[in-house]
């Protein structure tokens, strides 16, 4: 019986240790995601940013559009971080495009104060198409043109910068688009991509990966804090609780002490006065016995 009762013990013992286990180390994994969410949304920027730019003609036949990036919190770009620029025109495959043949862009950045920080300029044309390929082609599409299900045009995706970095003393708050030519188009994007490097690189790139290891590192690492935590403070409450135990039994010994004094100076007391008691009793003892004498 004793024996069940000491197995049965361990076991309750084992089952609370585990579930307090188990409820530290979720809470760990819970920080750590959190933790790492944080650093995450901080530390990377926005991969990728695509704006479209509505362009309005201005004389001298020149298209000018702008970007507003605080538009959109997330869109700002980060200091110290290399971006790729680059503008994606729709554009017609029309005689007024063919004849125009190269055309100038033009990306001034601007500070919110709106102070130029830099300018950029680039060319860029259609891809070359002879007459007759053309023709060839326009007859060999022709059901589709007639049916609208193929549109003659051409996605024409200019490069403006490869290693653009803002300005950190004057950060860009917006970016205007100037394109020098009668360009007919159809829509237009201006893209920003962010170049990872290092750390940033293998964060983005290896995303799951990389999610794993950093949480599953910081989970053991806030795991083994708190675990040494709790069982410090365990300690001190139980070593305080014991030191208290031990002044309560000193304190309850001295009082015990001092009722034994004073019990005894009680007695003491008391026999003092029985023997006064006695004293005057003999006393009016003899009183009487001197009187009967005489």
């Amino acid at each position: 019986m004793f024996f069940v009762n000491w197995i049965l013990k361990k076991v309750s013992q084992l089952v609370h240790q585990s579930f307090v286990l188990s409820l530290l180390f979720c809470l760990s994994a819970l920080v750590s995601i959190l933790v790492y969410s944080l650093f995450y949304n901080w530390y990377l920027p926005k991969p990728f940013i695509r704006r479209a730019i509505d362009f309005g003609l201005y004389p001298p036949n020149e298209l000018i559009g702008e970007v507003n990036l605080f538009e959109r919190p997330s869109h700002t770009l980060h200091q110290g971080q290399e971006y790729k620029i680059s503008l994606l025109l729709d554009l017609p495959e029309s005689e007024l495009n063919f004849d125009l043949g190269m055309f100038g862009v033009t990306l001034d950045v601007i500070d919110i104060d709106g102070r130029k920080t830099a300018s950029i300029k680039t060319m860029g044309t259609l891809v070359y198409k002879s007459f007759l390929l053309r023709s060839i082609a326009t007859l060999f599409y022709f059901p589709w043109y007639l049916f609208g299900r193929f549109e003659q045009r051409q996605s024409v995706n200019l490069l403006i910068k490869e290693n653009f970095v803002d300005n950190a003393y004057m950060p860009a708050y917006k970016m205007i688009v100037k394109i020098h030519g009668n360009v007919q188009y159809y829509s237009a994007m201006l893209n920003i991509e962010a170049k990872f490097s290092g750390l940033k690189y293998y964060i983005h790139s290896w995303f799951y990966t990389s999610s794993v290891l950093i949480t599953a590192w910081l989970t053991l690492i806030i795991f083994l804090l708190i675990l040494s935590s709790f069982y410090d403070l365990r300690s001190l409450i139980f070593s305080n609780k014991s030191k208290i135990d031990e002044k309560d039994k000193k304190w309850a010994k001295s009082l015990s002490g001092e009722l034994k004094h004073l019990d005894v100076l009680d007695a003491k007391v008391k026999d003092k006065d029985h023997l006064h008691l006695r004293f005057k009793e003999n006393l009016s003892a003899f009183k009487e016995y001197l009187k009967t004498n005489e």
